[in-house]
């Protein structure tokens, strides 16, 4: 009984970190795009947006209630 608990915790610990990462991963490559659709904004109209002129899909529209912009 000892060690299927140990292994289940084992087994828990490392499907976890696996998760973590792949989250990780996920903002990573959303926010390279974002920076992407940002900076091509800039080459276009030569400065950087305010907020309300955002390209889209720079921020996801679940997004918009989770944070205050000044």
């Amino acid at each position: 009984m000892t060690v299927i608990g140990i292994l289940a915790t084992i087994s828990y610990v490392g499907a976890k970190a696996v998760f973590v990462q792949s989250k990780e991963n996920e903002v990573q490559t959303y926010l390279t795009g974002a920076r992407q659709k940002i900076e091509e904004y800039k080459k276009k109209e030569g400065v950087y947006p305010q907020y309300n002129q955002l390209p889209a899909g720079t921020i996801p529209p679940s997004y918009t209630n989770n944070y205050i912009y000044s």
